[in-house]
């Protein structure tokens, strides 16, 4: 009650007044009615508690009232829904009262880390209400429990900042400002939780079988919730900073947040320009997982990934930019041009069948996550036709997959072996866990799926590179080597009467210990037969097959005379000199000139006799 005196004084009324006493009566609200008077209604309308809750503040001041929360999450039911709940009961009158949340926010932000911070927030409110224009003791000392030790820990330190890239950062920041700004200096605990499964209740505490009703509450709230679609307003009551983008409310690291919104844009962009992903399909992609994969998998792989998308890797088609002498062909089949999509539509036998066992090895997995064996049938057979046919011509319009092919078909080969498979393939799998009553998770196995799509094409771009690149210990690559076995094999065929008499030994060799030997031998005796090939075709111009043999078995001995090469030599090592002796092409002619009438019976010019007069030469010299 309030009584005030009023001095009154009227315009024609001498000095001084009258006194005038009015007496007013102040109305507090009820704590029913300040929880009704509260914004964000959503939050309360499933507040349930034993008589008119005052006596949640008479607990407070007493320090007898238990408070618990807990939160759930079932992806295999809904994996963009959590709930929470709380309970607060007062040991003394066991009076209780509890409030459930279920929350819808999207796949990424959905947890069971945010279902336990918003129970926290729910007790903090519900304490703040409790409290509001009352009187508070200083030995108020609540304390509030949890099953979750990092709630406890960011509710114990709420002056600590938090990292930027905090997951939850959005409950996280708004729970630490509740406790900062609780009217008394609370306390948070933690309790372990599903004790249920090994305790009898009997042989709990308060705080523990509170625990465990709170798990039980929050469950039932979830399932009714996804059932009904009966969700609460995301959007909490005096929040400092919210964050949106395109409409959804950030939860996480704001970077994060906002580069990925900006990878969205440019990715509509590059898919739409390269012709990628057909116009309108671009939500139909399931990128939650494909980021998901990419951010778990390898830096490397990633940055394959992003290469292969983008077209800018190291294939012949860019390599020539750089390389005049590269030549735009695949290094195994020879296509022309040697694109980015070739990598996954190459056709040489070898990669094939490295393709098939990649196949094999998908199968494998598919089998070993239990997917339905008429989904894997489809799957390996679209696989192994490497594009060639439609997904949907290997199945009936009755069948449960024929909506999910068409959609495979429409997005088309490349697009599913680089890990953009559409989101259909979830509420496929979803389903299917469903109605065979599987403990699976479709979220998992769509990881699953694009990792080893995506290591499909890895495994034959590095097939593709091991041919080019790798050496083994002769210190040829693989394509090398190939190529040196069949220069071999076309010189096994050669016709011995092409060959002079003296060179047909070359095709009397041990050709098993010449193919199982060291390349550097079989380089020899390709470079001998070669040389004989060349021999045989020059000596057979004129008709001195026997001529030019006689000639080069019994060349005639070379003249010691003073200037001859031999003499000059001679007398160089008597004097102790011993130098380099360079010949330019004018002296090695005059060196040569006397042999000229000898070597001209083959029939053959100076130019294709000049190696012969060099090796002729170097013979002298070592005399």
């Amino acid at each position: 009650d309030v009584c005030v005196h009023v001095r009154v004084k009227r315009k024609d009324q001498p000095e001084g007044g009258s006194d005038v006493r009015v007496h007013s009566v102040a109305r507090t609200l009820s704590f029913l009615e300040r929880i009704r008077a509260q914004p964000n209604q959503t939050l309360w309308r499933t507040f349930v508690t034993d008589g008119d809750g005052s006596w949640i503040y008479e607990s407070l001041l007493n320090n007898t009232l238990v408070m618990m929360s807990d939160g759930a999450y079932e992806p295999l039911l809904a994996e963009d829904v959590c709930s929470c709940a709380m309970i607060v009961m007062c040991t003394r009158t066991g009076q209780r009262a509890s409030l459930t949340w279920v929350e819808r926010s999207d796949r990424l932000s959905a947890d069971n880390y945010r279902a336990e911070i918003l129970g926290g927030i729910a007790l903090q409110l519900l304490v703040k209400v409790a409290c509001e224009g009352k009187y508070l003791s200083p030995s108020m000392s609540p304390r509030f429990g949890c099953d979750n030790k990092g709630v406890v820990h960011h509710g114990n330190h709420p002056w600590r900042p938090l990292p930027a890239n905090q997951s939850q950062a959005d409950v996280l920041r708004y729970y630490q400002n509740l406790v900062r700004t609780c009217p008394a200096k609370c306390k948070m605990y933690h309790v372990h939780g599903h004790l249920d499964r090994y305790l009898r209740r009997d042989e709990m505490t308060p705080a523990e079988i509170l625990n465990c009703d709170c798990d039980q509450l929050a469950g039932d709230a979830l399932r009714w919730a996804v059932e009904h679609g009966c969700y609460i307003d995301r959007f909490l009551p005096g929040e400092d900073i919210v964050v949106s983008l395109n409409g959804c409310k950030v939860t996480g690291s704001y970077e994060r947040a906002i580069t990925r919104h900006w990878g969205d844009k440019v990715g509509r962009e590059h898919y739409y320009v390269k012709d990628i992903i057909p116009p309108g399909m671009f939500d139909d992609v399931y990128w939650d997982g494909v980021e998901k994969v990419l951010t778990s998998c390898p830096e490397m792989f990633s940055v394959w990934a992003t290469k292969q998308v983008s077209g800018f890797f190291g294939n012949n088609h860019l390599m020539r930019h750089i390389n005049e002498h590269t030549v735009d062909v695949c290094p195994n089949c020879g296509c022309h041009p040697e694109r980015p999509q070739h990598i996954i539509f190459c056709r040489d036998p070898a990669r094939s069948a490295v393709f098939d066992l990649s196949v094999d090895k998908l199968v494998e997995w598919l089998a070993s996550q239990r997917t339905d064996a008429s989904l894997t049938i489809l799957f390996s057979e679209y696989l192994r036709s490497r594009g060639d046919v439609l997904m949907s011509s290997l199945c009936t319009p009755r069948s449960d997959y024929y909506e999910l092919a068409e959609m495979v078909d429409s997005l088309g080969f490349r697009n599913l072996l680089e890990g953009r498979i559409p989101k259909l393939f979830y509420d496929t799998r979803l389903a299917d866990i469903k109605r065979r009553h599987l403990n699976k998770h479709a979220g998992h196995w769509c990881n699953g799926l694009i990792l080893r799509l995506l290591q499909i094409t890895h495994r034959q771009w590095t097939y593709r590179n091991g041919t080019v690149h790798l050496k083994g210990p002769d210190g040829l690559t693989s394509k090398q080597t190939q190529a040196l076995a069949q220069r071999c094999e076309d010189l096994l065929w050669t016709d011995p009467s092409t060959l002079l008499v003296e060179d047909r030994y070359l095709l009397d060799l041990d050709f098993d210990a010449l193919g199982d030997g060291a390349a550097a031998s079989r380089q020899m005796w390709i470079s001998e037969m070669e040389a004989a090939s060349a021999a045989a075709r020059n000596a057979s111009l004129d008709g001195a097959d026997d001529l030019y043999s006689t000639t080069f078995q019994n060349p005639l001995p070379p003249i010691d005379t003073e200037g001859s090469i031999r003499f000059r030599r001679r007398r160089r090592r008597r004097s102790g000199l011993i130098e380099y002796t360079g010949y330019s092409i004018s002296r090695l002619m005059e060196e040569v000139n006397p042999l000229w009438p000898r070597l001209l019976l083959c029939g053959c010019g100076k130019e294709r006799l000049l190696p012969i007069a060099v090796l002729y030469l170097g013979s002298l010299m070592i005399y």
